[in-house]
C-alpha cells in the first residue's frame, strides 16, 4: 500500500507474484530491482518477512517448484536461480543463459525437472533443474517471446508472441 505522498524513487514496482503453497493466504512478491522476496499475507497491508539474496539482477519471473519450498527466478540479465525460501538460501545460479532479459519461466507439469524459459532474445530454452544444464533452444521468428506455458498432459511447450498490426 503507497502513500499518495510516497516519493517515486522510493517505489518497487512488483514484477512478479506466487502463492505460497505451504501456508493459506500467504503469497510472496518480488521486483526487477534487486533479488528480495517479500512474504506477505492476504489480510495484512505491511510484509510479514523480507528474504535477501545476493545477486545484481532482479527479478522478472518466479515459479515454485513443485512439491518443494525452492522458487526458480528469472532474471532481467538472462540468467536464472534457484532460491530456497525455507532456509533463505540461493541453491544454484546460472550465467547469462538468455542474451536479453527472461520475461517468463515456468515448471513442466508432466516433468517435475524440467523448466522453459522466455526472452526478449526470440528464444525458449527448455532447461534441467538439478545442474540447471540447458537442453534445447527454441528460436522465435524474430518477435519478443514474453511467455511460454506447457501442455498439461504431455511435454510440449507453448508460446506466446506479439500480434503485428497489418
Amino acid at each position: 500500500l503507497l502513500m499518495p505522498d510516497t516519493p517515486v524513487n522510493l517505489i518497487v514496482p512488483v514484477t512478479c507474484v506466487s502463492w505460497l503453497e505451504w501456508t493459506a493466504g500467504n503469497f510472496v512478491s518480488a521486483n526487477g530491482r534487486n533479488r528480495n522476496l517479500k512474504v506477505w499475507n492476504a489480510s495484512q497491508k505491511q510484509p510479514l518477512d523480507t528474504i535477501k539474496f545476493t545477486g545484481v539482477s532482479g527479478i522478472n519471473s518466479m515459479t515454485f517448484c513443485a512439491g518443494k519450498k525452492r522458487v526458480l527466478c528469472a532474471g532481467d540479465d538472462g540468467s536464472i536461480c534457484v532460491l530456497n525460501v525455507q532456509n533463505r538460501l540461493m541453491e544454484y545460479q546460472s550465467s547469462a543463459g538468455h542474451k536479453e532479459t527472461i520475461f517468463d519461466c515456468r515448471m513442466s507439469p508432466s516433468t517435475p525437472n524440467v523448466f522453459c524459459t522466455a526472452s526478449y532474445d526470440s528464444t525458449v530454452k527448455v532447461w534441467s533443474i538439478g545442474d540447471l544444464a540447458l537442453n534445447t533452444t527454441l528460436h522465435g521468428n524474430g518477435d519478443v517471446i514474453y511467455s511460454c506455458d506447457w501442455s498439461p498432459t504431455v511435454s510440449y511447450t507453448h508460446l506466446t508472441l506479439p500480434t503485428k498490426a497489418l
